[in-house]
């Protein structure tokens, strides 16, 4: 509830209605951008994630359920995907899929060729369980993860006399390289939100965690400079938009190590003079 000048903000209300609406727990499929799914369309598995997020803050993370069914078909094709298409044991899937959940590569970007759609799910699983502290989907969702980390640990190659690993070819910004340091802040990403799952299931001490720090260490990433895989935001005049954007401008929570970060209204328009937010979710509440 997001009062301004102590009235409803409307855009607020509507935002969340339609989210409830396209993420409905009987829903079998995720939200799309535009709301609708079609045999052609694919799903993008980064930029929809804001989606994700909105519903965690706002306390309706039980609208996660359609994504995390669309991962399990995922993972059941992955696997077949990671043996077929990369003779590497484990899962894999790419940045985009179908309502089939295809984990293959497909169409003429160069992006949908990147085999980092893991990222996605792992951001989900662990998210999730942050905001609604629900162990059992964690539990579900740790063999997808868990698998994603064996592709990865099986794929990535061997660099600068053994040093370090990298993930060969690359396919980061529509070209193709022999290695990209946001392809190795991506896989780096997916073992880090591995291990804080398996901290979370009381995992965090078996020799899996410790072969997954090791293999983390050996993927460089550049101390000056963020490669972190953004997600794509929608403008503002779209009704989604206000809410998804809500996380950046009226209630930023993030999970940093063992505490809490909270940031409440970093940047709210000048025409509010007052006002008060209530009903939204906190991460590990």
């Amino acid at each position: 509830e997001l009062l301004i000048d102590g009235k409803e903000d409307p855009d607020w209300e509507l935002a969340k209605y339609k989210l409830i609406s396209d993420l409905r727990p009987q829903a079998t499929l995720p939200k799309t951008k535009n709301g609708i799914w079609t045999s052609k369309e694919k799903f993008s598995l980064t930029e929809n994630s804001i989606y994700r997020h909105a519903a965690g803050i706002t306390g309706l993370s039980k609208l996660n359920a359609p994504f995390f069914n669309l991962a399990k078909t995922l993972y059941r094709h992955g696997k077949e995907t990671a043996e077929k298409m990369y003779g590497a044991e484990g899962f894999v899937c790419h940045s985009s899929t179908d309502i089939w959940g295809d984990a293959a590569p497909s169409g003429k970007d160069l992006n949908n060729y990147s085999p980092l759609g893991a990222l996605a799910i792992a951001r989900a699983a662990v998210e999730h369980y942050e905001y609604s502290l629900d162990k059992k989907q964690l539990k579900k969702s740790f063999k997808t993860l868990k698998s994603a980390c064996y592709f990865f640990m099986n794929y990535l190659v061997p660099a600068d006399e053994k040093k370090h690993l990298i993930l060969t070819p690359s396919f980061a910004e529509n070209k193709i390289c022999e290695r990209s340091e946001k392809d190795s802040a991506a896989v780096k990403e997916i073992f880090a939100l591995t291990l804080r799952a398996m901290k979370y299931l009381g995992k965090s001490t078996d020799t899996f965690a410790f072969a997954l720090t090791e293999a983390g260490k050996k993927l460089i990433v550049s101390e000056d400079a963020d490669f972190s895989v953004e997600e794509e935001n929608i403008p503002l005049e779209n009704f989604d938009g206000w809410l998804c954007n809500a996380k950046d401008s009226v209630l930023k929570c993030r999970m940093k190590g063992d505490r809490i970060e909270l940031t409440l209204l970093d940047s709210v328009p000048a025409q509010w003079k007052n006002g008060s937010l209530k009903k939204v979710q906190l991460m590990g509440y």
